[in-house]
C-alpha cells in the first residue's frame, strides 16, 4: 500500500487578524478623542455651572438686602441688632444658601455688624450706595467686622448687598465700609 499525499491546505488568511488590528485601532481612536473632547469642555462646563450659581447669589443677596430694608421701614429706620438679625428678620426660605459655598453649610451670608441698632437717618450714613448690608462670609457668628470676613467664593469675587438695595460682585478689597466709622 502506498501512501498518497492528499489535497495540499489551503493557505492561512490573516484577515481576521487585520479586522481584529482595525477594530482596536477605532475603539482606541473613539476613547482617546473621547477624553480630549472631556479635557476641553468640562472647564467650560464648570464655568457655566458657577455662573449660575452666581446668578442664583446675586438672586439671594437681593431678597436677603429687600428684606432688611423692610425691616428698617417698619422699625422706625433701625437696623436689627447684630446678635439677633437672623431671628428677627423674615428672610425667604432657602435665600440664606448660597449654592456655591454649600447647602449643609447652612447660612452663607454675613451681615455688617457696625450697623447693629443703627438708625438709618441722621446718624452719619450719609452714602447709603457705598455701605455694605451684608456679604457672602464663611464666618461662624455670620457677621462682618472687617473686611477680611468676606468670602470671595465666586471666582474670587463676593456678592455684596448695599443699604441703598443693589447688589454686587465685588473682590473684597473693593469694599469699603466695614467696620463704620
Amino acid at each position: 500500500m502506498t501512501y498518497q499525499a492528499g489535497p495540499a491546505p489551503a493557505p492561512r488568511s490573516n484577515t481576521g487578524a487585520i479586522v481584529g488590528i482595525i477594530i482596536a485601532v477605532v475603539v482606541f481612536g473613539c476613547i482617546f478623542i473621547t477624553a480630549i473632547m472631556a479635557a476641553i469642555l468640562f472647564p467650560v462646563f464648570a464655568k457655566s455651572r458657577e455662573a449660575a450659581r452666581q446668578s442664583q447669589c446675586m438672586n439671594n443677596v437681593r431678597q436677603l438686602t429687600v428684606s432688611l430694608q423692610m425691616y428698617v421701614q417698619d422699625h422706625n429706620g433701625q437696623f436689627p441688632g447684630k446678635d439677633t438679625v437672623w431671628a428677627d428678620v423674615n428672610f425667604p426660605p432657602r435665600t440664606l444658601i448660597c449654592p456655591t459655598y454649600g447647602i449643609n453649610k447652612g447660612n452663607g451670608y454675613g451681615y455688617n455688624a457696625s450697623l447693629s441698632k443703627r438708625l438709618l437717618m441722621n446718624t452719619g450714613l450719609p452714602q447709603p450706595q457705598l455701605i455694605p448690608m451684608l456679604a457672602d462670609s464663611s464666618t461662624a457668628d455670620h457677621l462682618l467686622n472687617t473686611t477680611s470676613d468676606i468670602d470671595p467664593r465666586h471666582l474670587h469675587k463676593a456678592v455684596v448687598g448695599f443699604v441703598d438695595g443693589h447688589v454686587e460682585q465685588l473682590a473684597p478689597s473693593s469694599v469699603t465700609n466695614i467696620p463704620l466709622p
